[in-house]
């Protein structure tokens, strides 16, 4: 597929936007990551996901074909972590995910790799994390050209 005919869209929630607690529920280990990512191949529309999971925020990058419905993903995708978080808020009143896309999710993912997003500002170790996702997303063959 053409990689012009997809978007990318980032969903996310850090320690700007959620408590420790709520950052807790919705973090995932490399093996439910793992499974996660096996497991959105079920998503209809979904070409490439990643998961960034550290103690600051859980985000989920996600790259699908232009024109398809995004908040339909977003839905299947929070379904499907609802199936490895169950106790996690995912959805509900006061649960603030954050939602960026194209270019603006080009942009949060530079800042965040730079550790401008990071609670220590400029932070080193997020770019090591950030490699690792990527590793991982690449093991699972869930990332692509995009």
């Amino acid at each position: 597929m053409n990689n012009d005919l997809r978007t990318l869209q980032v969903l996310g929630i850090d320690y700007h936007t959620a408590a420790l607690e709520v950052r807790e529920a919705f973090s995932l280990d490399e093996s439910a990551s793992r499974s996660l990512l096996g497991q959105a191949r079920s998503i209809p529309g979904l070409a490439e996901a990643l998961i960034l999971s550290t103690c600051n925020r859980t985000e989920f990058y996600l790259v699908a074909e232009r024109g398809e419905q995004m908040a339909t993903i977003a839905d299947a995708w929070l379904n499907l972590l609802r199936t490895f978080r169950p106790q996690a808020p995912v959805h509900g009143r006061g649960l603030a995910f954050y939602h960026h896309a194209d270019d603006s999710a080009v942009r949060h993912l530079l800042r965040v790799a730079c550790g401008l997003e990071s609670a220590l500002l400029g932070d080193v170790n997020i770019h090591g994390q950030l490699k690792q996702a990527f590793n991982l997303a690449r093991q699972c063959e869930s990332v692509g050209p995009l």
